[in-house]
């Protein structure tokens, strides 16, 4: 009878102790749940509260600059505040201002929370409509660039000879963060003193200061042009130039540029003007250490004729050198070459980066 007692007596306190851990597991989780609620009912009440808007007249949002190209809206939301449900018409990319935390909620979706670096830039898809609340003691500070081209540029073939990659060079970097609706979006870092070289601008670009900005543009058969910005500051600039672009500050400077193609050419390219219809012809070439074309074949022809002109206006091609780790390097890049019925071929105005190693 003891033992009997003793074994009824154990199994009374073994499940004792897992009424006990049940107890604390549904604690922690009706926990978790309420702060899941915390989070998503005030969303949802302003859903409800609030009826949708355009993102022209949605608070938060002030428009900077629009053109045929992007509108632009220079973002601040208050420390823990809501915007409202807003609409976003087209696609569009961000660029944010300062380490961020935010909730991003669209109907009928369950909410994202987001945690943003400073200078992280974003693409979105568009044509949905959301609120955000800054879950953050500090601003949400953002530059949001709507693509206006989207349903144009979206599935056509991309302009850009390569849609990745970093170049290097003493004292800074560019790094292309990705190819979006016929835009190319790169983040540039320039110490003190550090001069991008020599580039061509054929199209327009839109140049987003992450920093302050102090930086001198020495423009061929022009001479040298100041441009001082603040963070956030946007500043659309027109194509057709070359130049190289020098921080004369005393801090490093960081910026993103948003480039679109030249009307008369593919982009990366100096565009020789004709009224002859166009044929597009993608050429691979071996480029050495000197940025010399040792080799070229192609990768989409179009006929003989046309990819003979093709290769044979490659082969006399310069190229900028590749970099890694500070030296050059041999590397193959991916060009697309367009030749007029005239037999006019448009040729690079601007270094093409590199596509792979060799």
């Amino acid at each position: 009878p003891n033992s009997i007692a003793t074994s009824s007596g154990l199994r009374a306190t073994r499940s004792s102790r897992a009424r006990s851990r049940r107890r604390v597991f549904e604690s922690a989780r009706m926990k978790r749940l309420a702060f899941a609620a915390l989070l998503i009912f005030p969303l949802l009440a302003a859903f409800a509260a609030a009826p949708e808007v355009e993102i022209t007249s949605e608070p938060s949002h002030h428009l900077a600059m629009e053109n045929e190209h992007v509108r632009v809206f220079q973002v601040e939301v208050g420390p823990h505040a809501t915007t409202l449900l807003h609409r976003h018409r087209h696609d569009y990319l961000f660029v944010t201002l300062g380490d961020s935390h935010v909730v991003s909620e669209v109907a009928d979706k369950p909410p994202v929370d987001v945690k943003l670096a400073d200078g992280e830039t974003r693409f979105t898809p568009g044509k949905f409509a959301h609120l955000a609340k800054n879950l953050s003691d500090q601003p949400f500070r953002n530059v949001t660039i709507e693509l206006l081209q989207d349903d144009t540029m979206r599935t056509a073939p991309s302009f850009w000879p390569m849609e990745g990659g970093d170049r290097e060079f003493p004292g800074g970097h560019v790094k292309v963060l990705f190819v979006k609706d016929g835009a190319r979006v790169s983040a540039i870092d320039l110490e003190p003193g550090a001069t991008i070289p020599s580039h061509h601008h054929d199209g327009p670009h839109l140049l987003v200061a992450i920093t302050d900005l102090d930086l001198r543009s020495d423009v061929d058969g022009t001479g040298p042009m100041p441009g001082q910005f603040k963070s956030g500051a946007v500043k659309w600039l027109p194509g057709g130039y070359t130049h190289t672009l020098t921080n004369v500050g005393k801090s490093a400077a960081r910026f993103v540029t948003v480039e679109f193609p030249g009307s008369t050419s593919t982009a990366g390219t100096a565009a020789t003007k004709t009224d002859q219809p166009v044929r597009t012809v993608l050429v691979k070439v071996d480029v050495s250490e000197r940025g010399k074309a040792l080799g070229a074949w192609i990768v989409r022809g179009v006929d003989t004729d046309t990819d003979r002109k093709a290769l044979a206006a490659v082969k006399e091609w310069k190229f900028e050198p590749a970099t890694k780790d500070g030296r050059r390097v041999r590397v193959l890049v991916q060009v697309q070459v367009n030749v007029a019925t005239d037999g006019t071929i448009t040729k690079p105005a601007a270094p093409v980066p590199p596509a792979e190693p060799r």
